[in-house]
C-alpha cells in the first residue's frame, strides 16, 4: 500500500526510469521484506524442533504421554502455518514487478495508462483503511492490462465523477466535495514484455498530485 506520493511523482519522463527513485519507491510501497520471510521460516523450523522434543519426552514419560503428544501435534500444526506464511511471502515478493525490474530491467517495458476508478475499503483499524484503485494500460501487443493498487486514504485525493456527483450534505466525504481531482488521470506502469498479464504503477506526473 502506498502511504506517500513522494517517490511516485516525476517532473517529466526523464525521471521515469531513475533507479534511485525506483528503489525508494519499492521500499515505500510496503513490499514484503526478506526479513519477514526468514522470520516465518525460522519460527517454523523452531516449532518443528520443539515438536520433536515433545514427542521424545512423550515416549520417555509414560504418565504424560498423551498430553505431550497432543502438544507436539499442536505445535507441528503451528509450524506448518509458519512455513505456509513464509512461502506466501516469498511468492508475493517474487511477483513484485518493480523488484523484478530492478533485477532484470531488460525483461520489462514502461507503458502509459490511466487510473480510472477507486473505492474505499475499511479495515479493522483506522490505520488499515485503504483505497482500492483500478486502472488499465495497453500492453506491448495492444492487449488491455488491468491495474490494481492500494493507497492510504490519507494521501488519496482523487474521486470519480459519479462519486463526486452523489455527495450530498451530511455524507462522510461531503467536506471534500469539489476539492479532489476527478479520475481518470494518466499514469506510468511497468509490465513484463514476455508475460504482460498485469502491470504495476511506477509514476505519475507531478501536476496531478497535491502535496501529501
Amino acid at each position: 500500500m502506498y502511504r506517500t506520493w513522494q517517490h511516485l511523482i516525476i517532473q517529466n519522463e526523464t525521471g521515469l526510469q531513475d533507479p534511485v527513485r525506483l528503489k525508494k519507491l519499492l521500499r515505500s510501497s510496503g513490499s514484503v521484506g526478506l526479513s519477514a520471510i526468514v522470520g516465518f521460516f525460522t519460527a517454523g523450523a523452531l516449532s518443528v524442533l520443539i515438536a520433536i522434543f515433545l514427542f521424545n519426552e512423550a515416549f520417555r514419560l509414560e504418565e504424560k504421554q498423551l498430553s505431550l503428544i497432543l502438544s507436539g501435534v499442536a505445535i507441528l500444526v503451528l509450524s506448518i502455518s509458519f512455513f505456509v506464511g513464509s512461502w506466501l511471502f516469498w511468492k508475493e515478493r517474487n511477483l513484485n514487478l518493480l523488484r523484478n525490474f530492478l533485477r532484470s530491467p531488460g525483461d520489462f517495458i514502461f507503458i502509459q495508462g490511466r487510473l480510472e476508478d477507486c473505492h474505499y475499503l475499511p479495515g479493522e483499524k483506522r490505520s488499515s483503511d485503504r483505497i482500492i484503485v483500478e486502472g488499465h494500460a495497453k500492453g506491448p501487443s495492444g492487449d488491455d492490462i488491468i491495474v490494481r493498487e492500494e493507497f492510504s486514504p490519507r494521501i488519496w485525493n482523487f474521486t470519480t465523477p459519479d462519486a463526486e456527483e452523489s455527495l450530498k450534505k451530511g455524507s462522510d466525504w461531503y467536506d471534500k466535495k469539489g476539492k479532489r481531482r476527478l479520475l481518470p488521470v494518466p499514469a506510468y506502469f511497468i509490465c513484463n514484455k514476455h508475460r504482460p498479464a498485469w502491470a504495476q504503477l511506477v509514476a505519475i506526473n507531478h501536476e496531478y498530485i497535491l502535496s501529501d
